[in-house]
């Protein structure tokens, strides 16, 4: 190799044929791995985005029957003496 972009053979005096054939090795299935991963990533995002439809759920504390008075304490209003 020359330089990064540029190959050299030596060849003596005459007539050749040279063949330079390049292969880039795995980086196509490196590709759509990374594709389908991102894909991936962004069905997931989007789903935990998206708002869940809750259905109406009935009260979880009923309120007392009206006829019941609700008890109440009493405060202890008297006055403690100070030490």
């Amino acid at each position: 190799m020359l330089s990064p972009g540029f190959l050299g053979v030596p060849v003596t005096p005459g007539h050749h044929q040279i063949l330079c054939r390049y292969e880039p090795g795995f980086w196509r299935l490196y590709l759509a791995m990374g594709g389908c991963l991102l894909v991936g990533l962004i069905v997931v995002i989007e789903w935990r985005r998206t708002p869940r439809i809750v259905e109406s759920v009935p009260a979880a504390i009923p309120e007392p029957p009206a006829s019941e008075p609700v008890a109440r304490k009493k405060r202890n209003r008297e006055k403690q003496p100070r030490s």
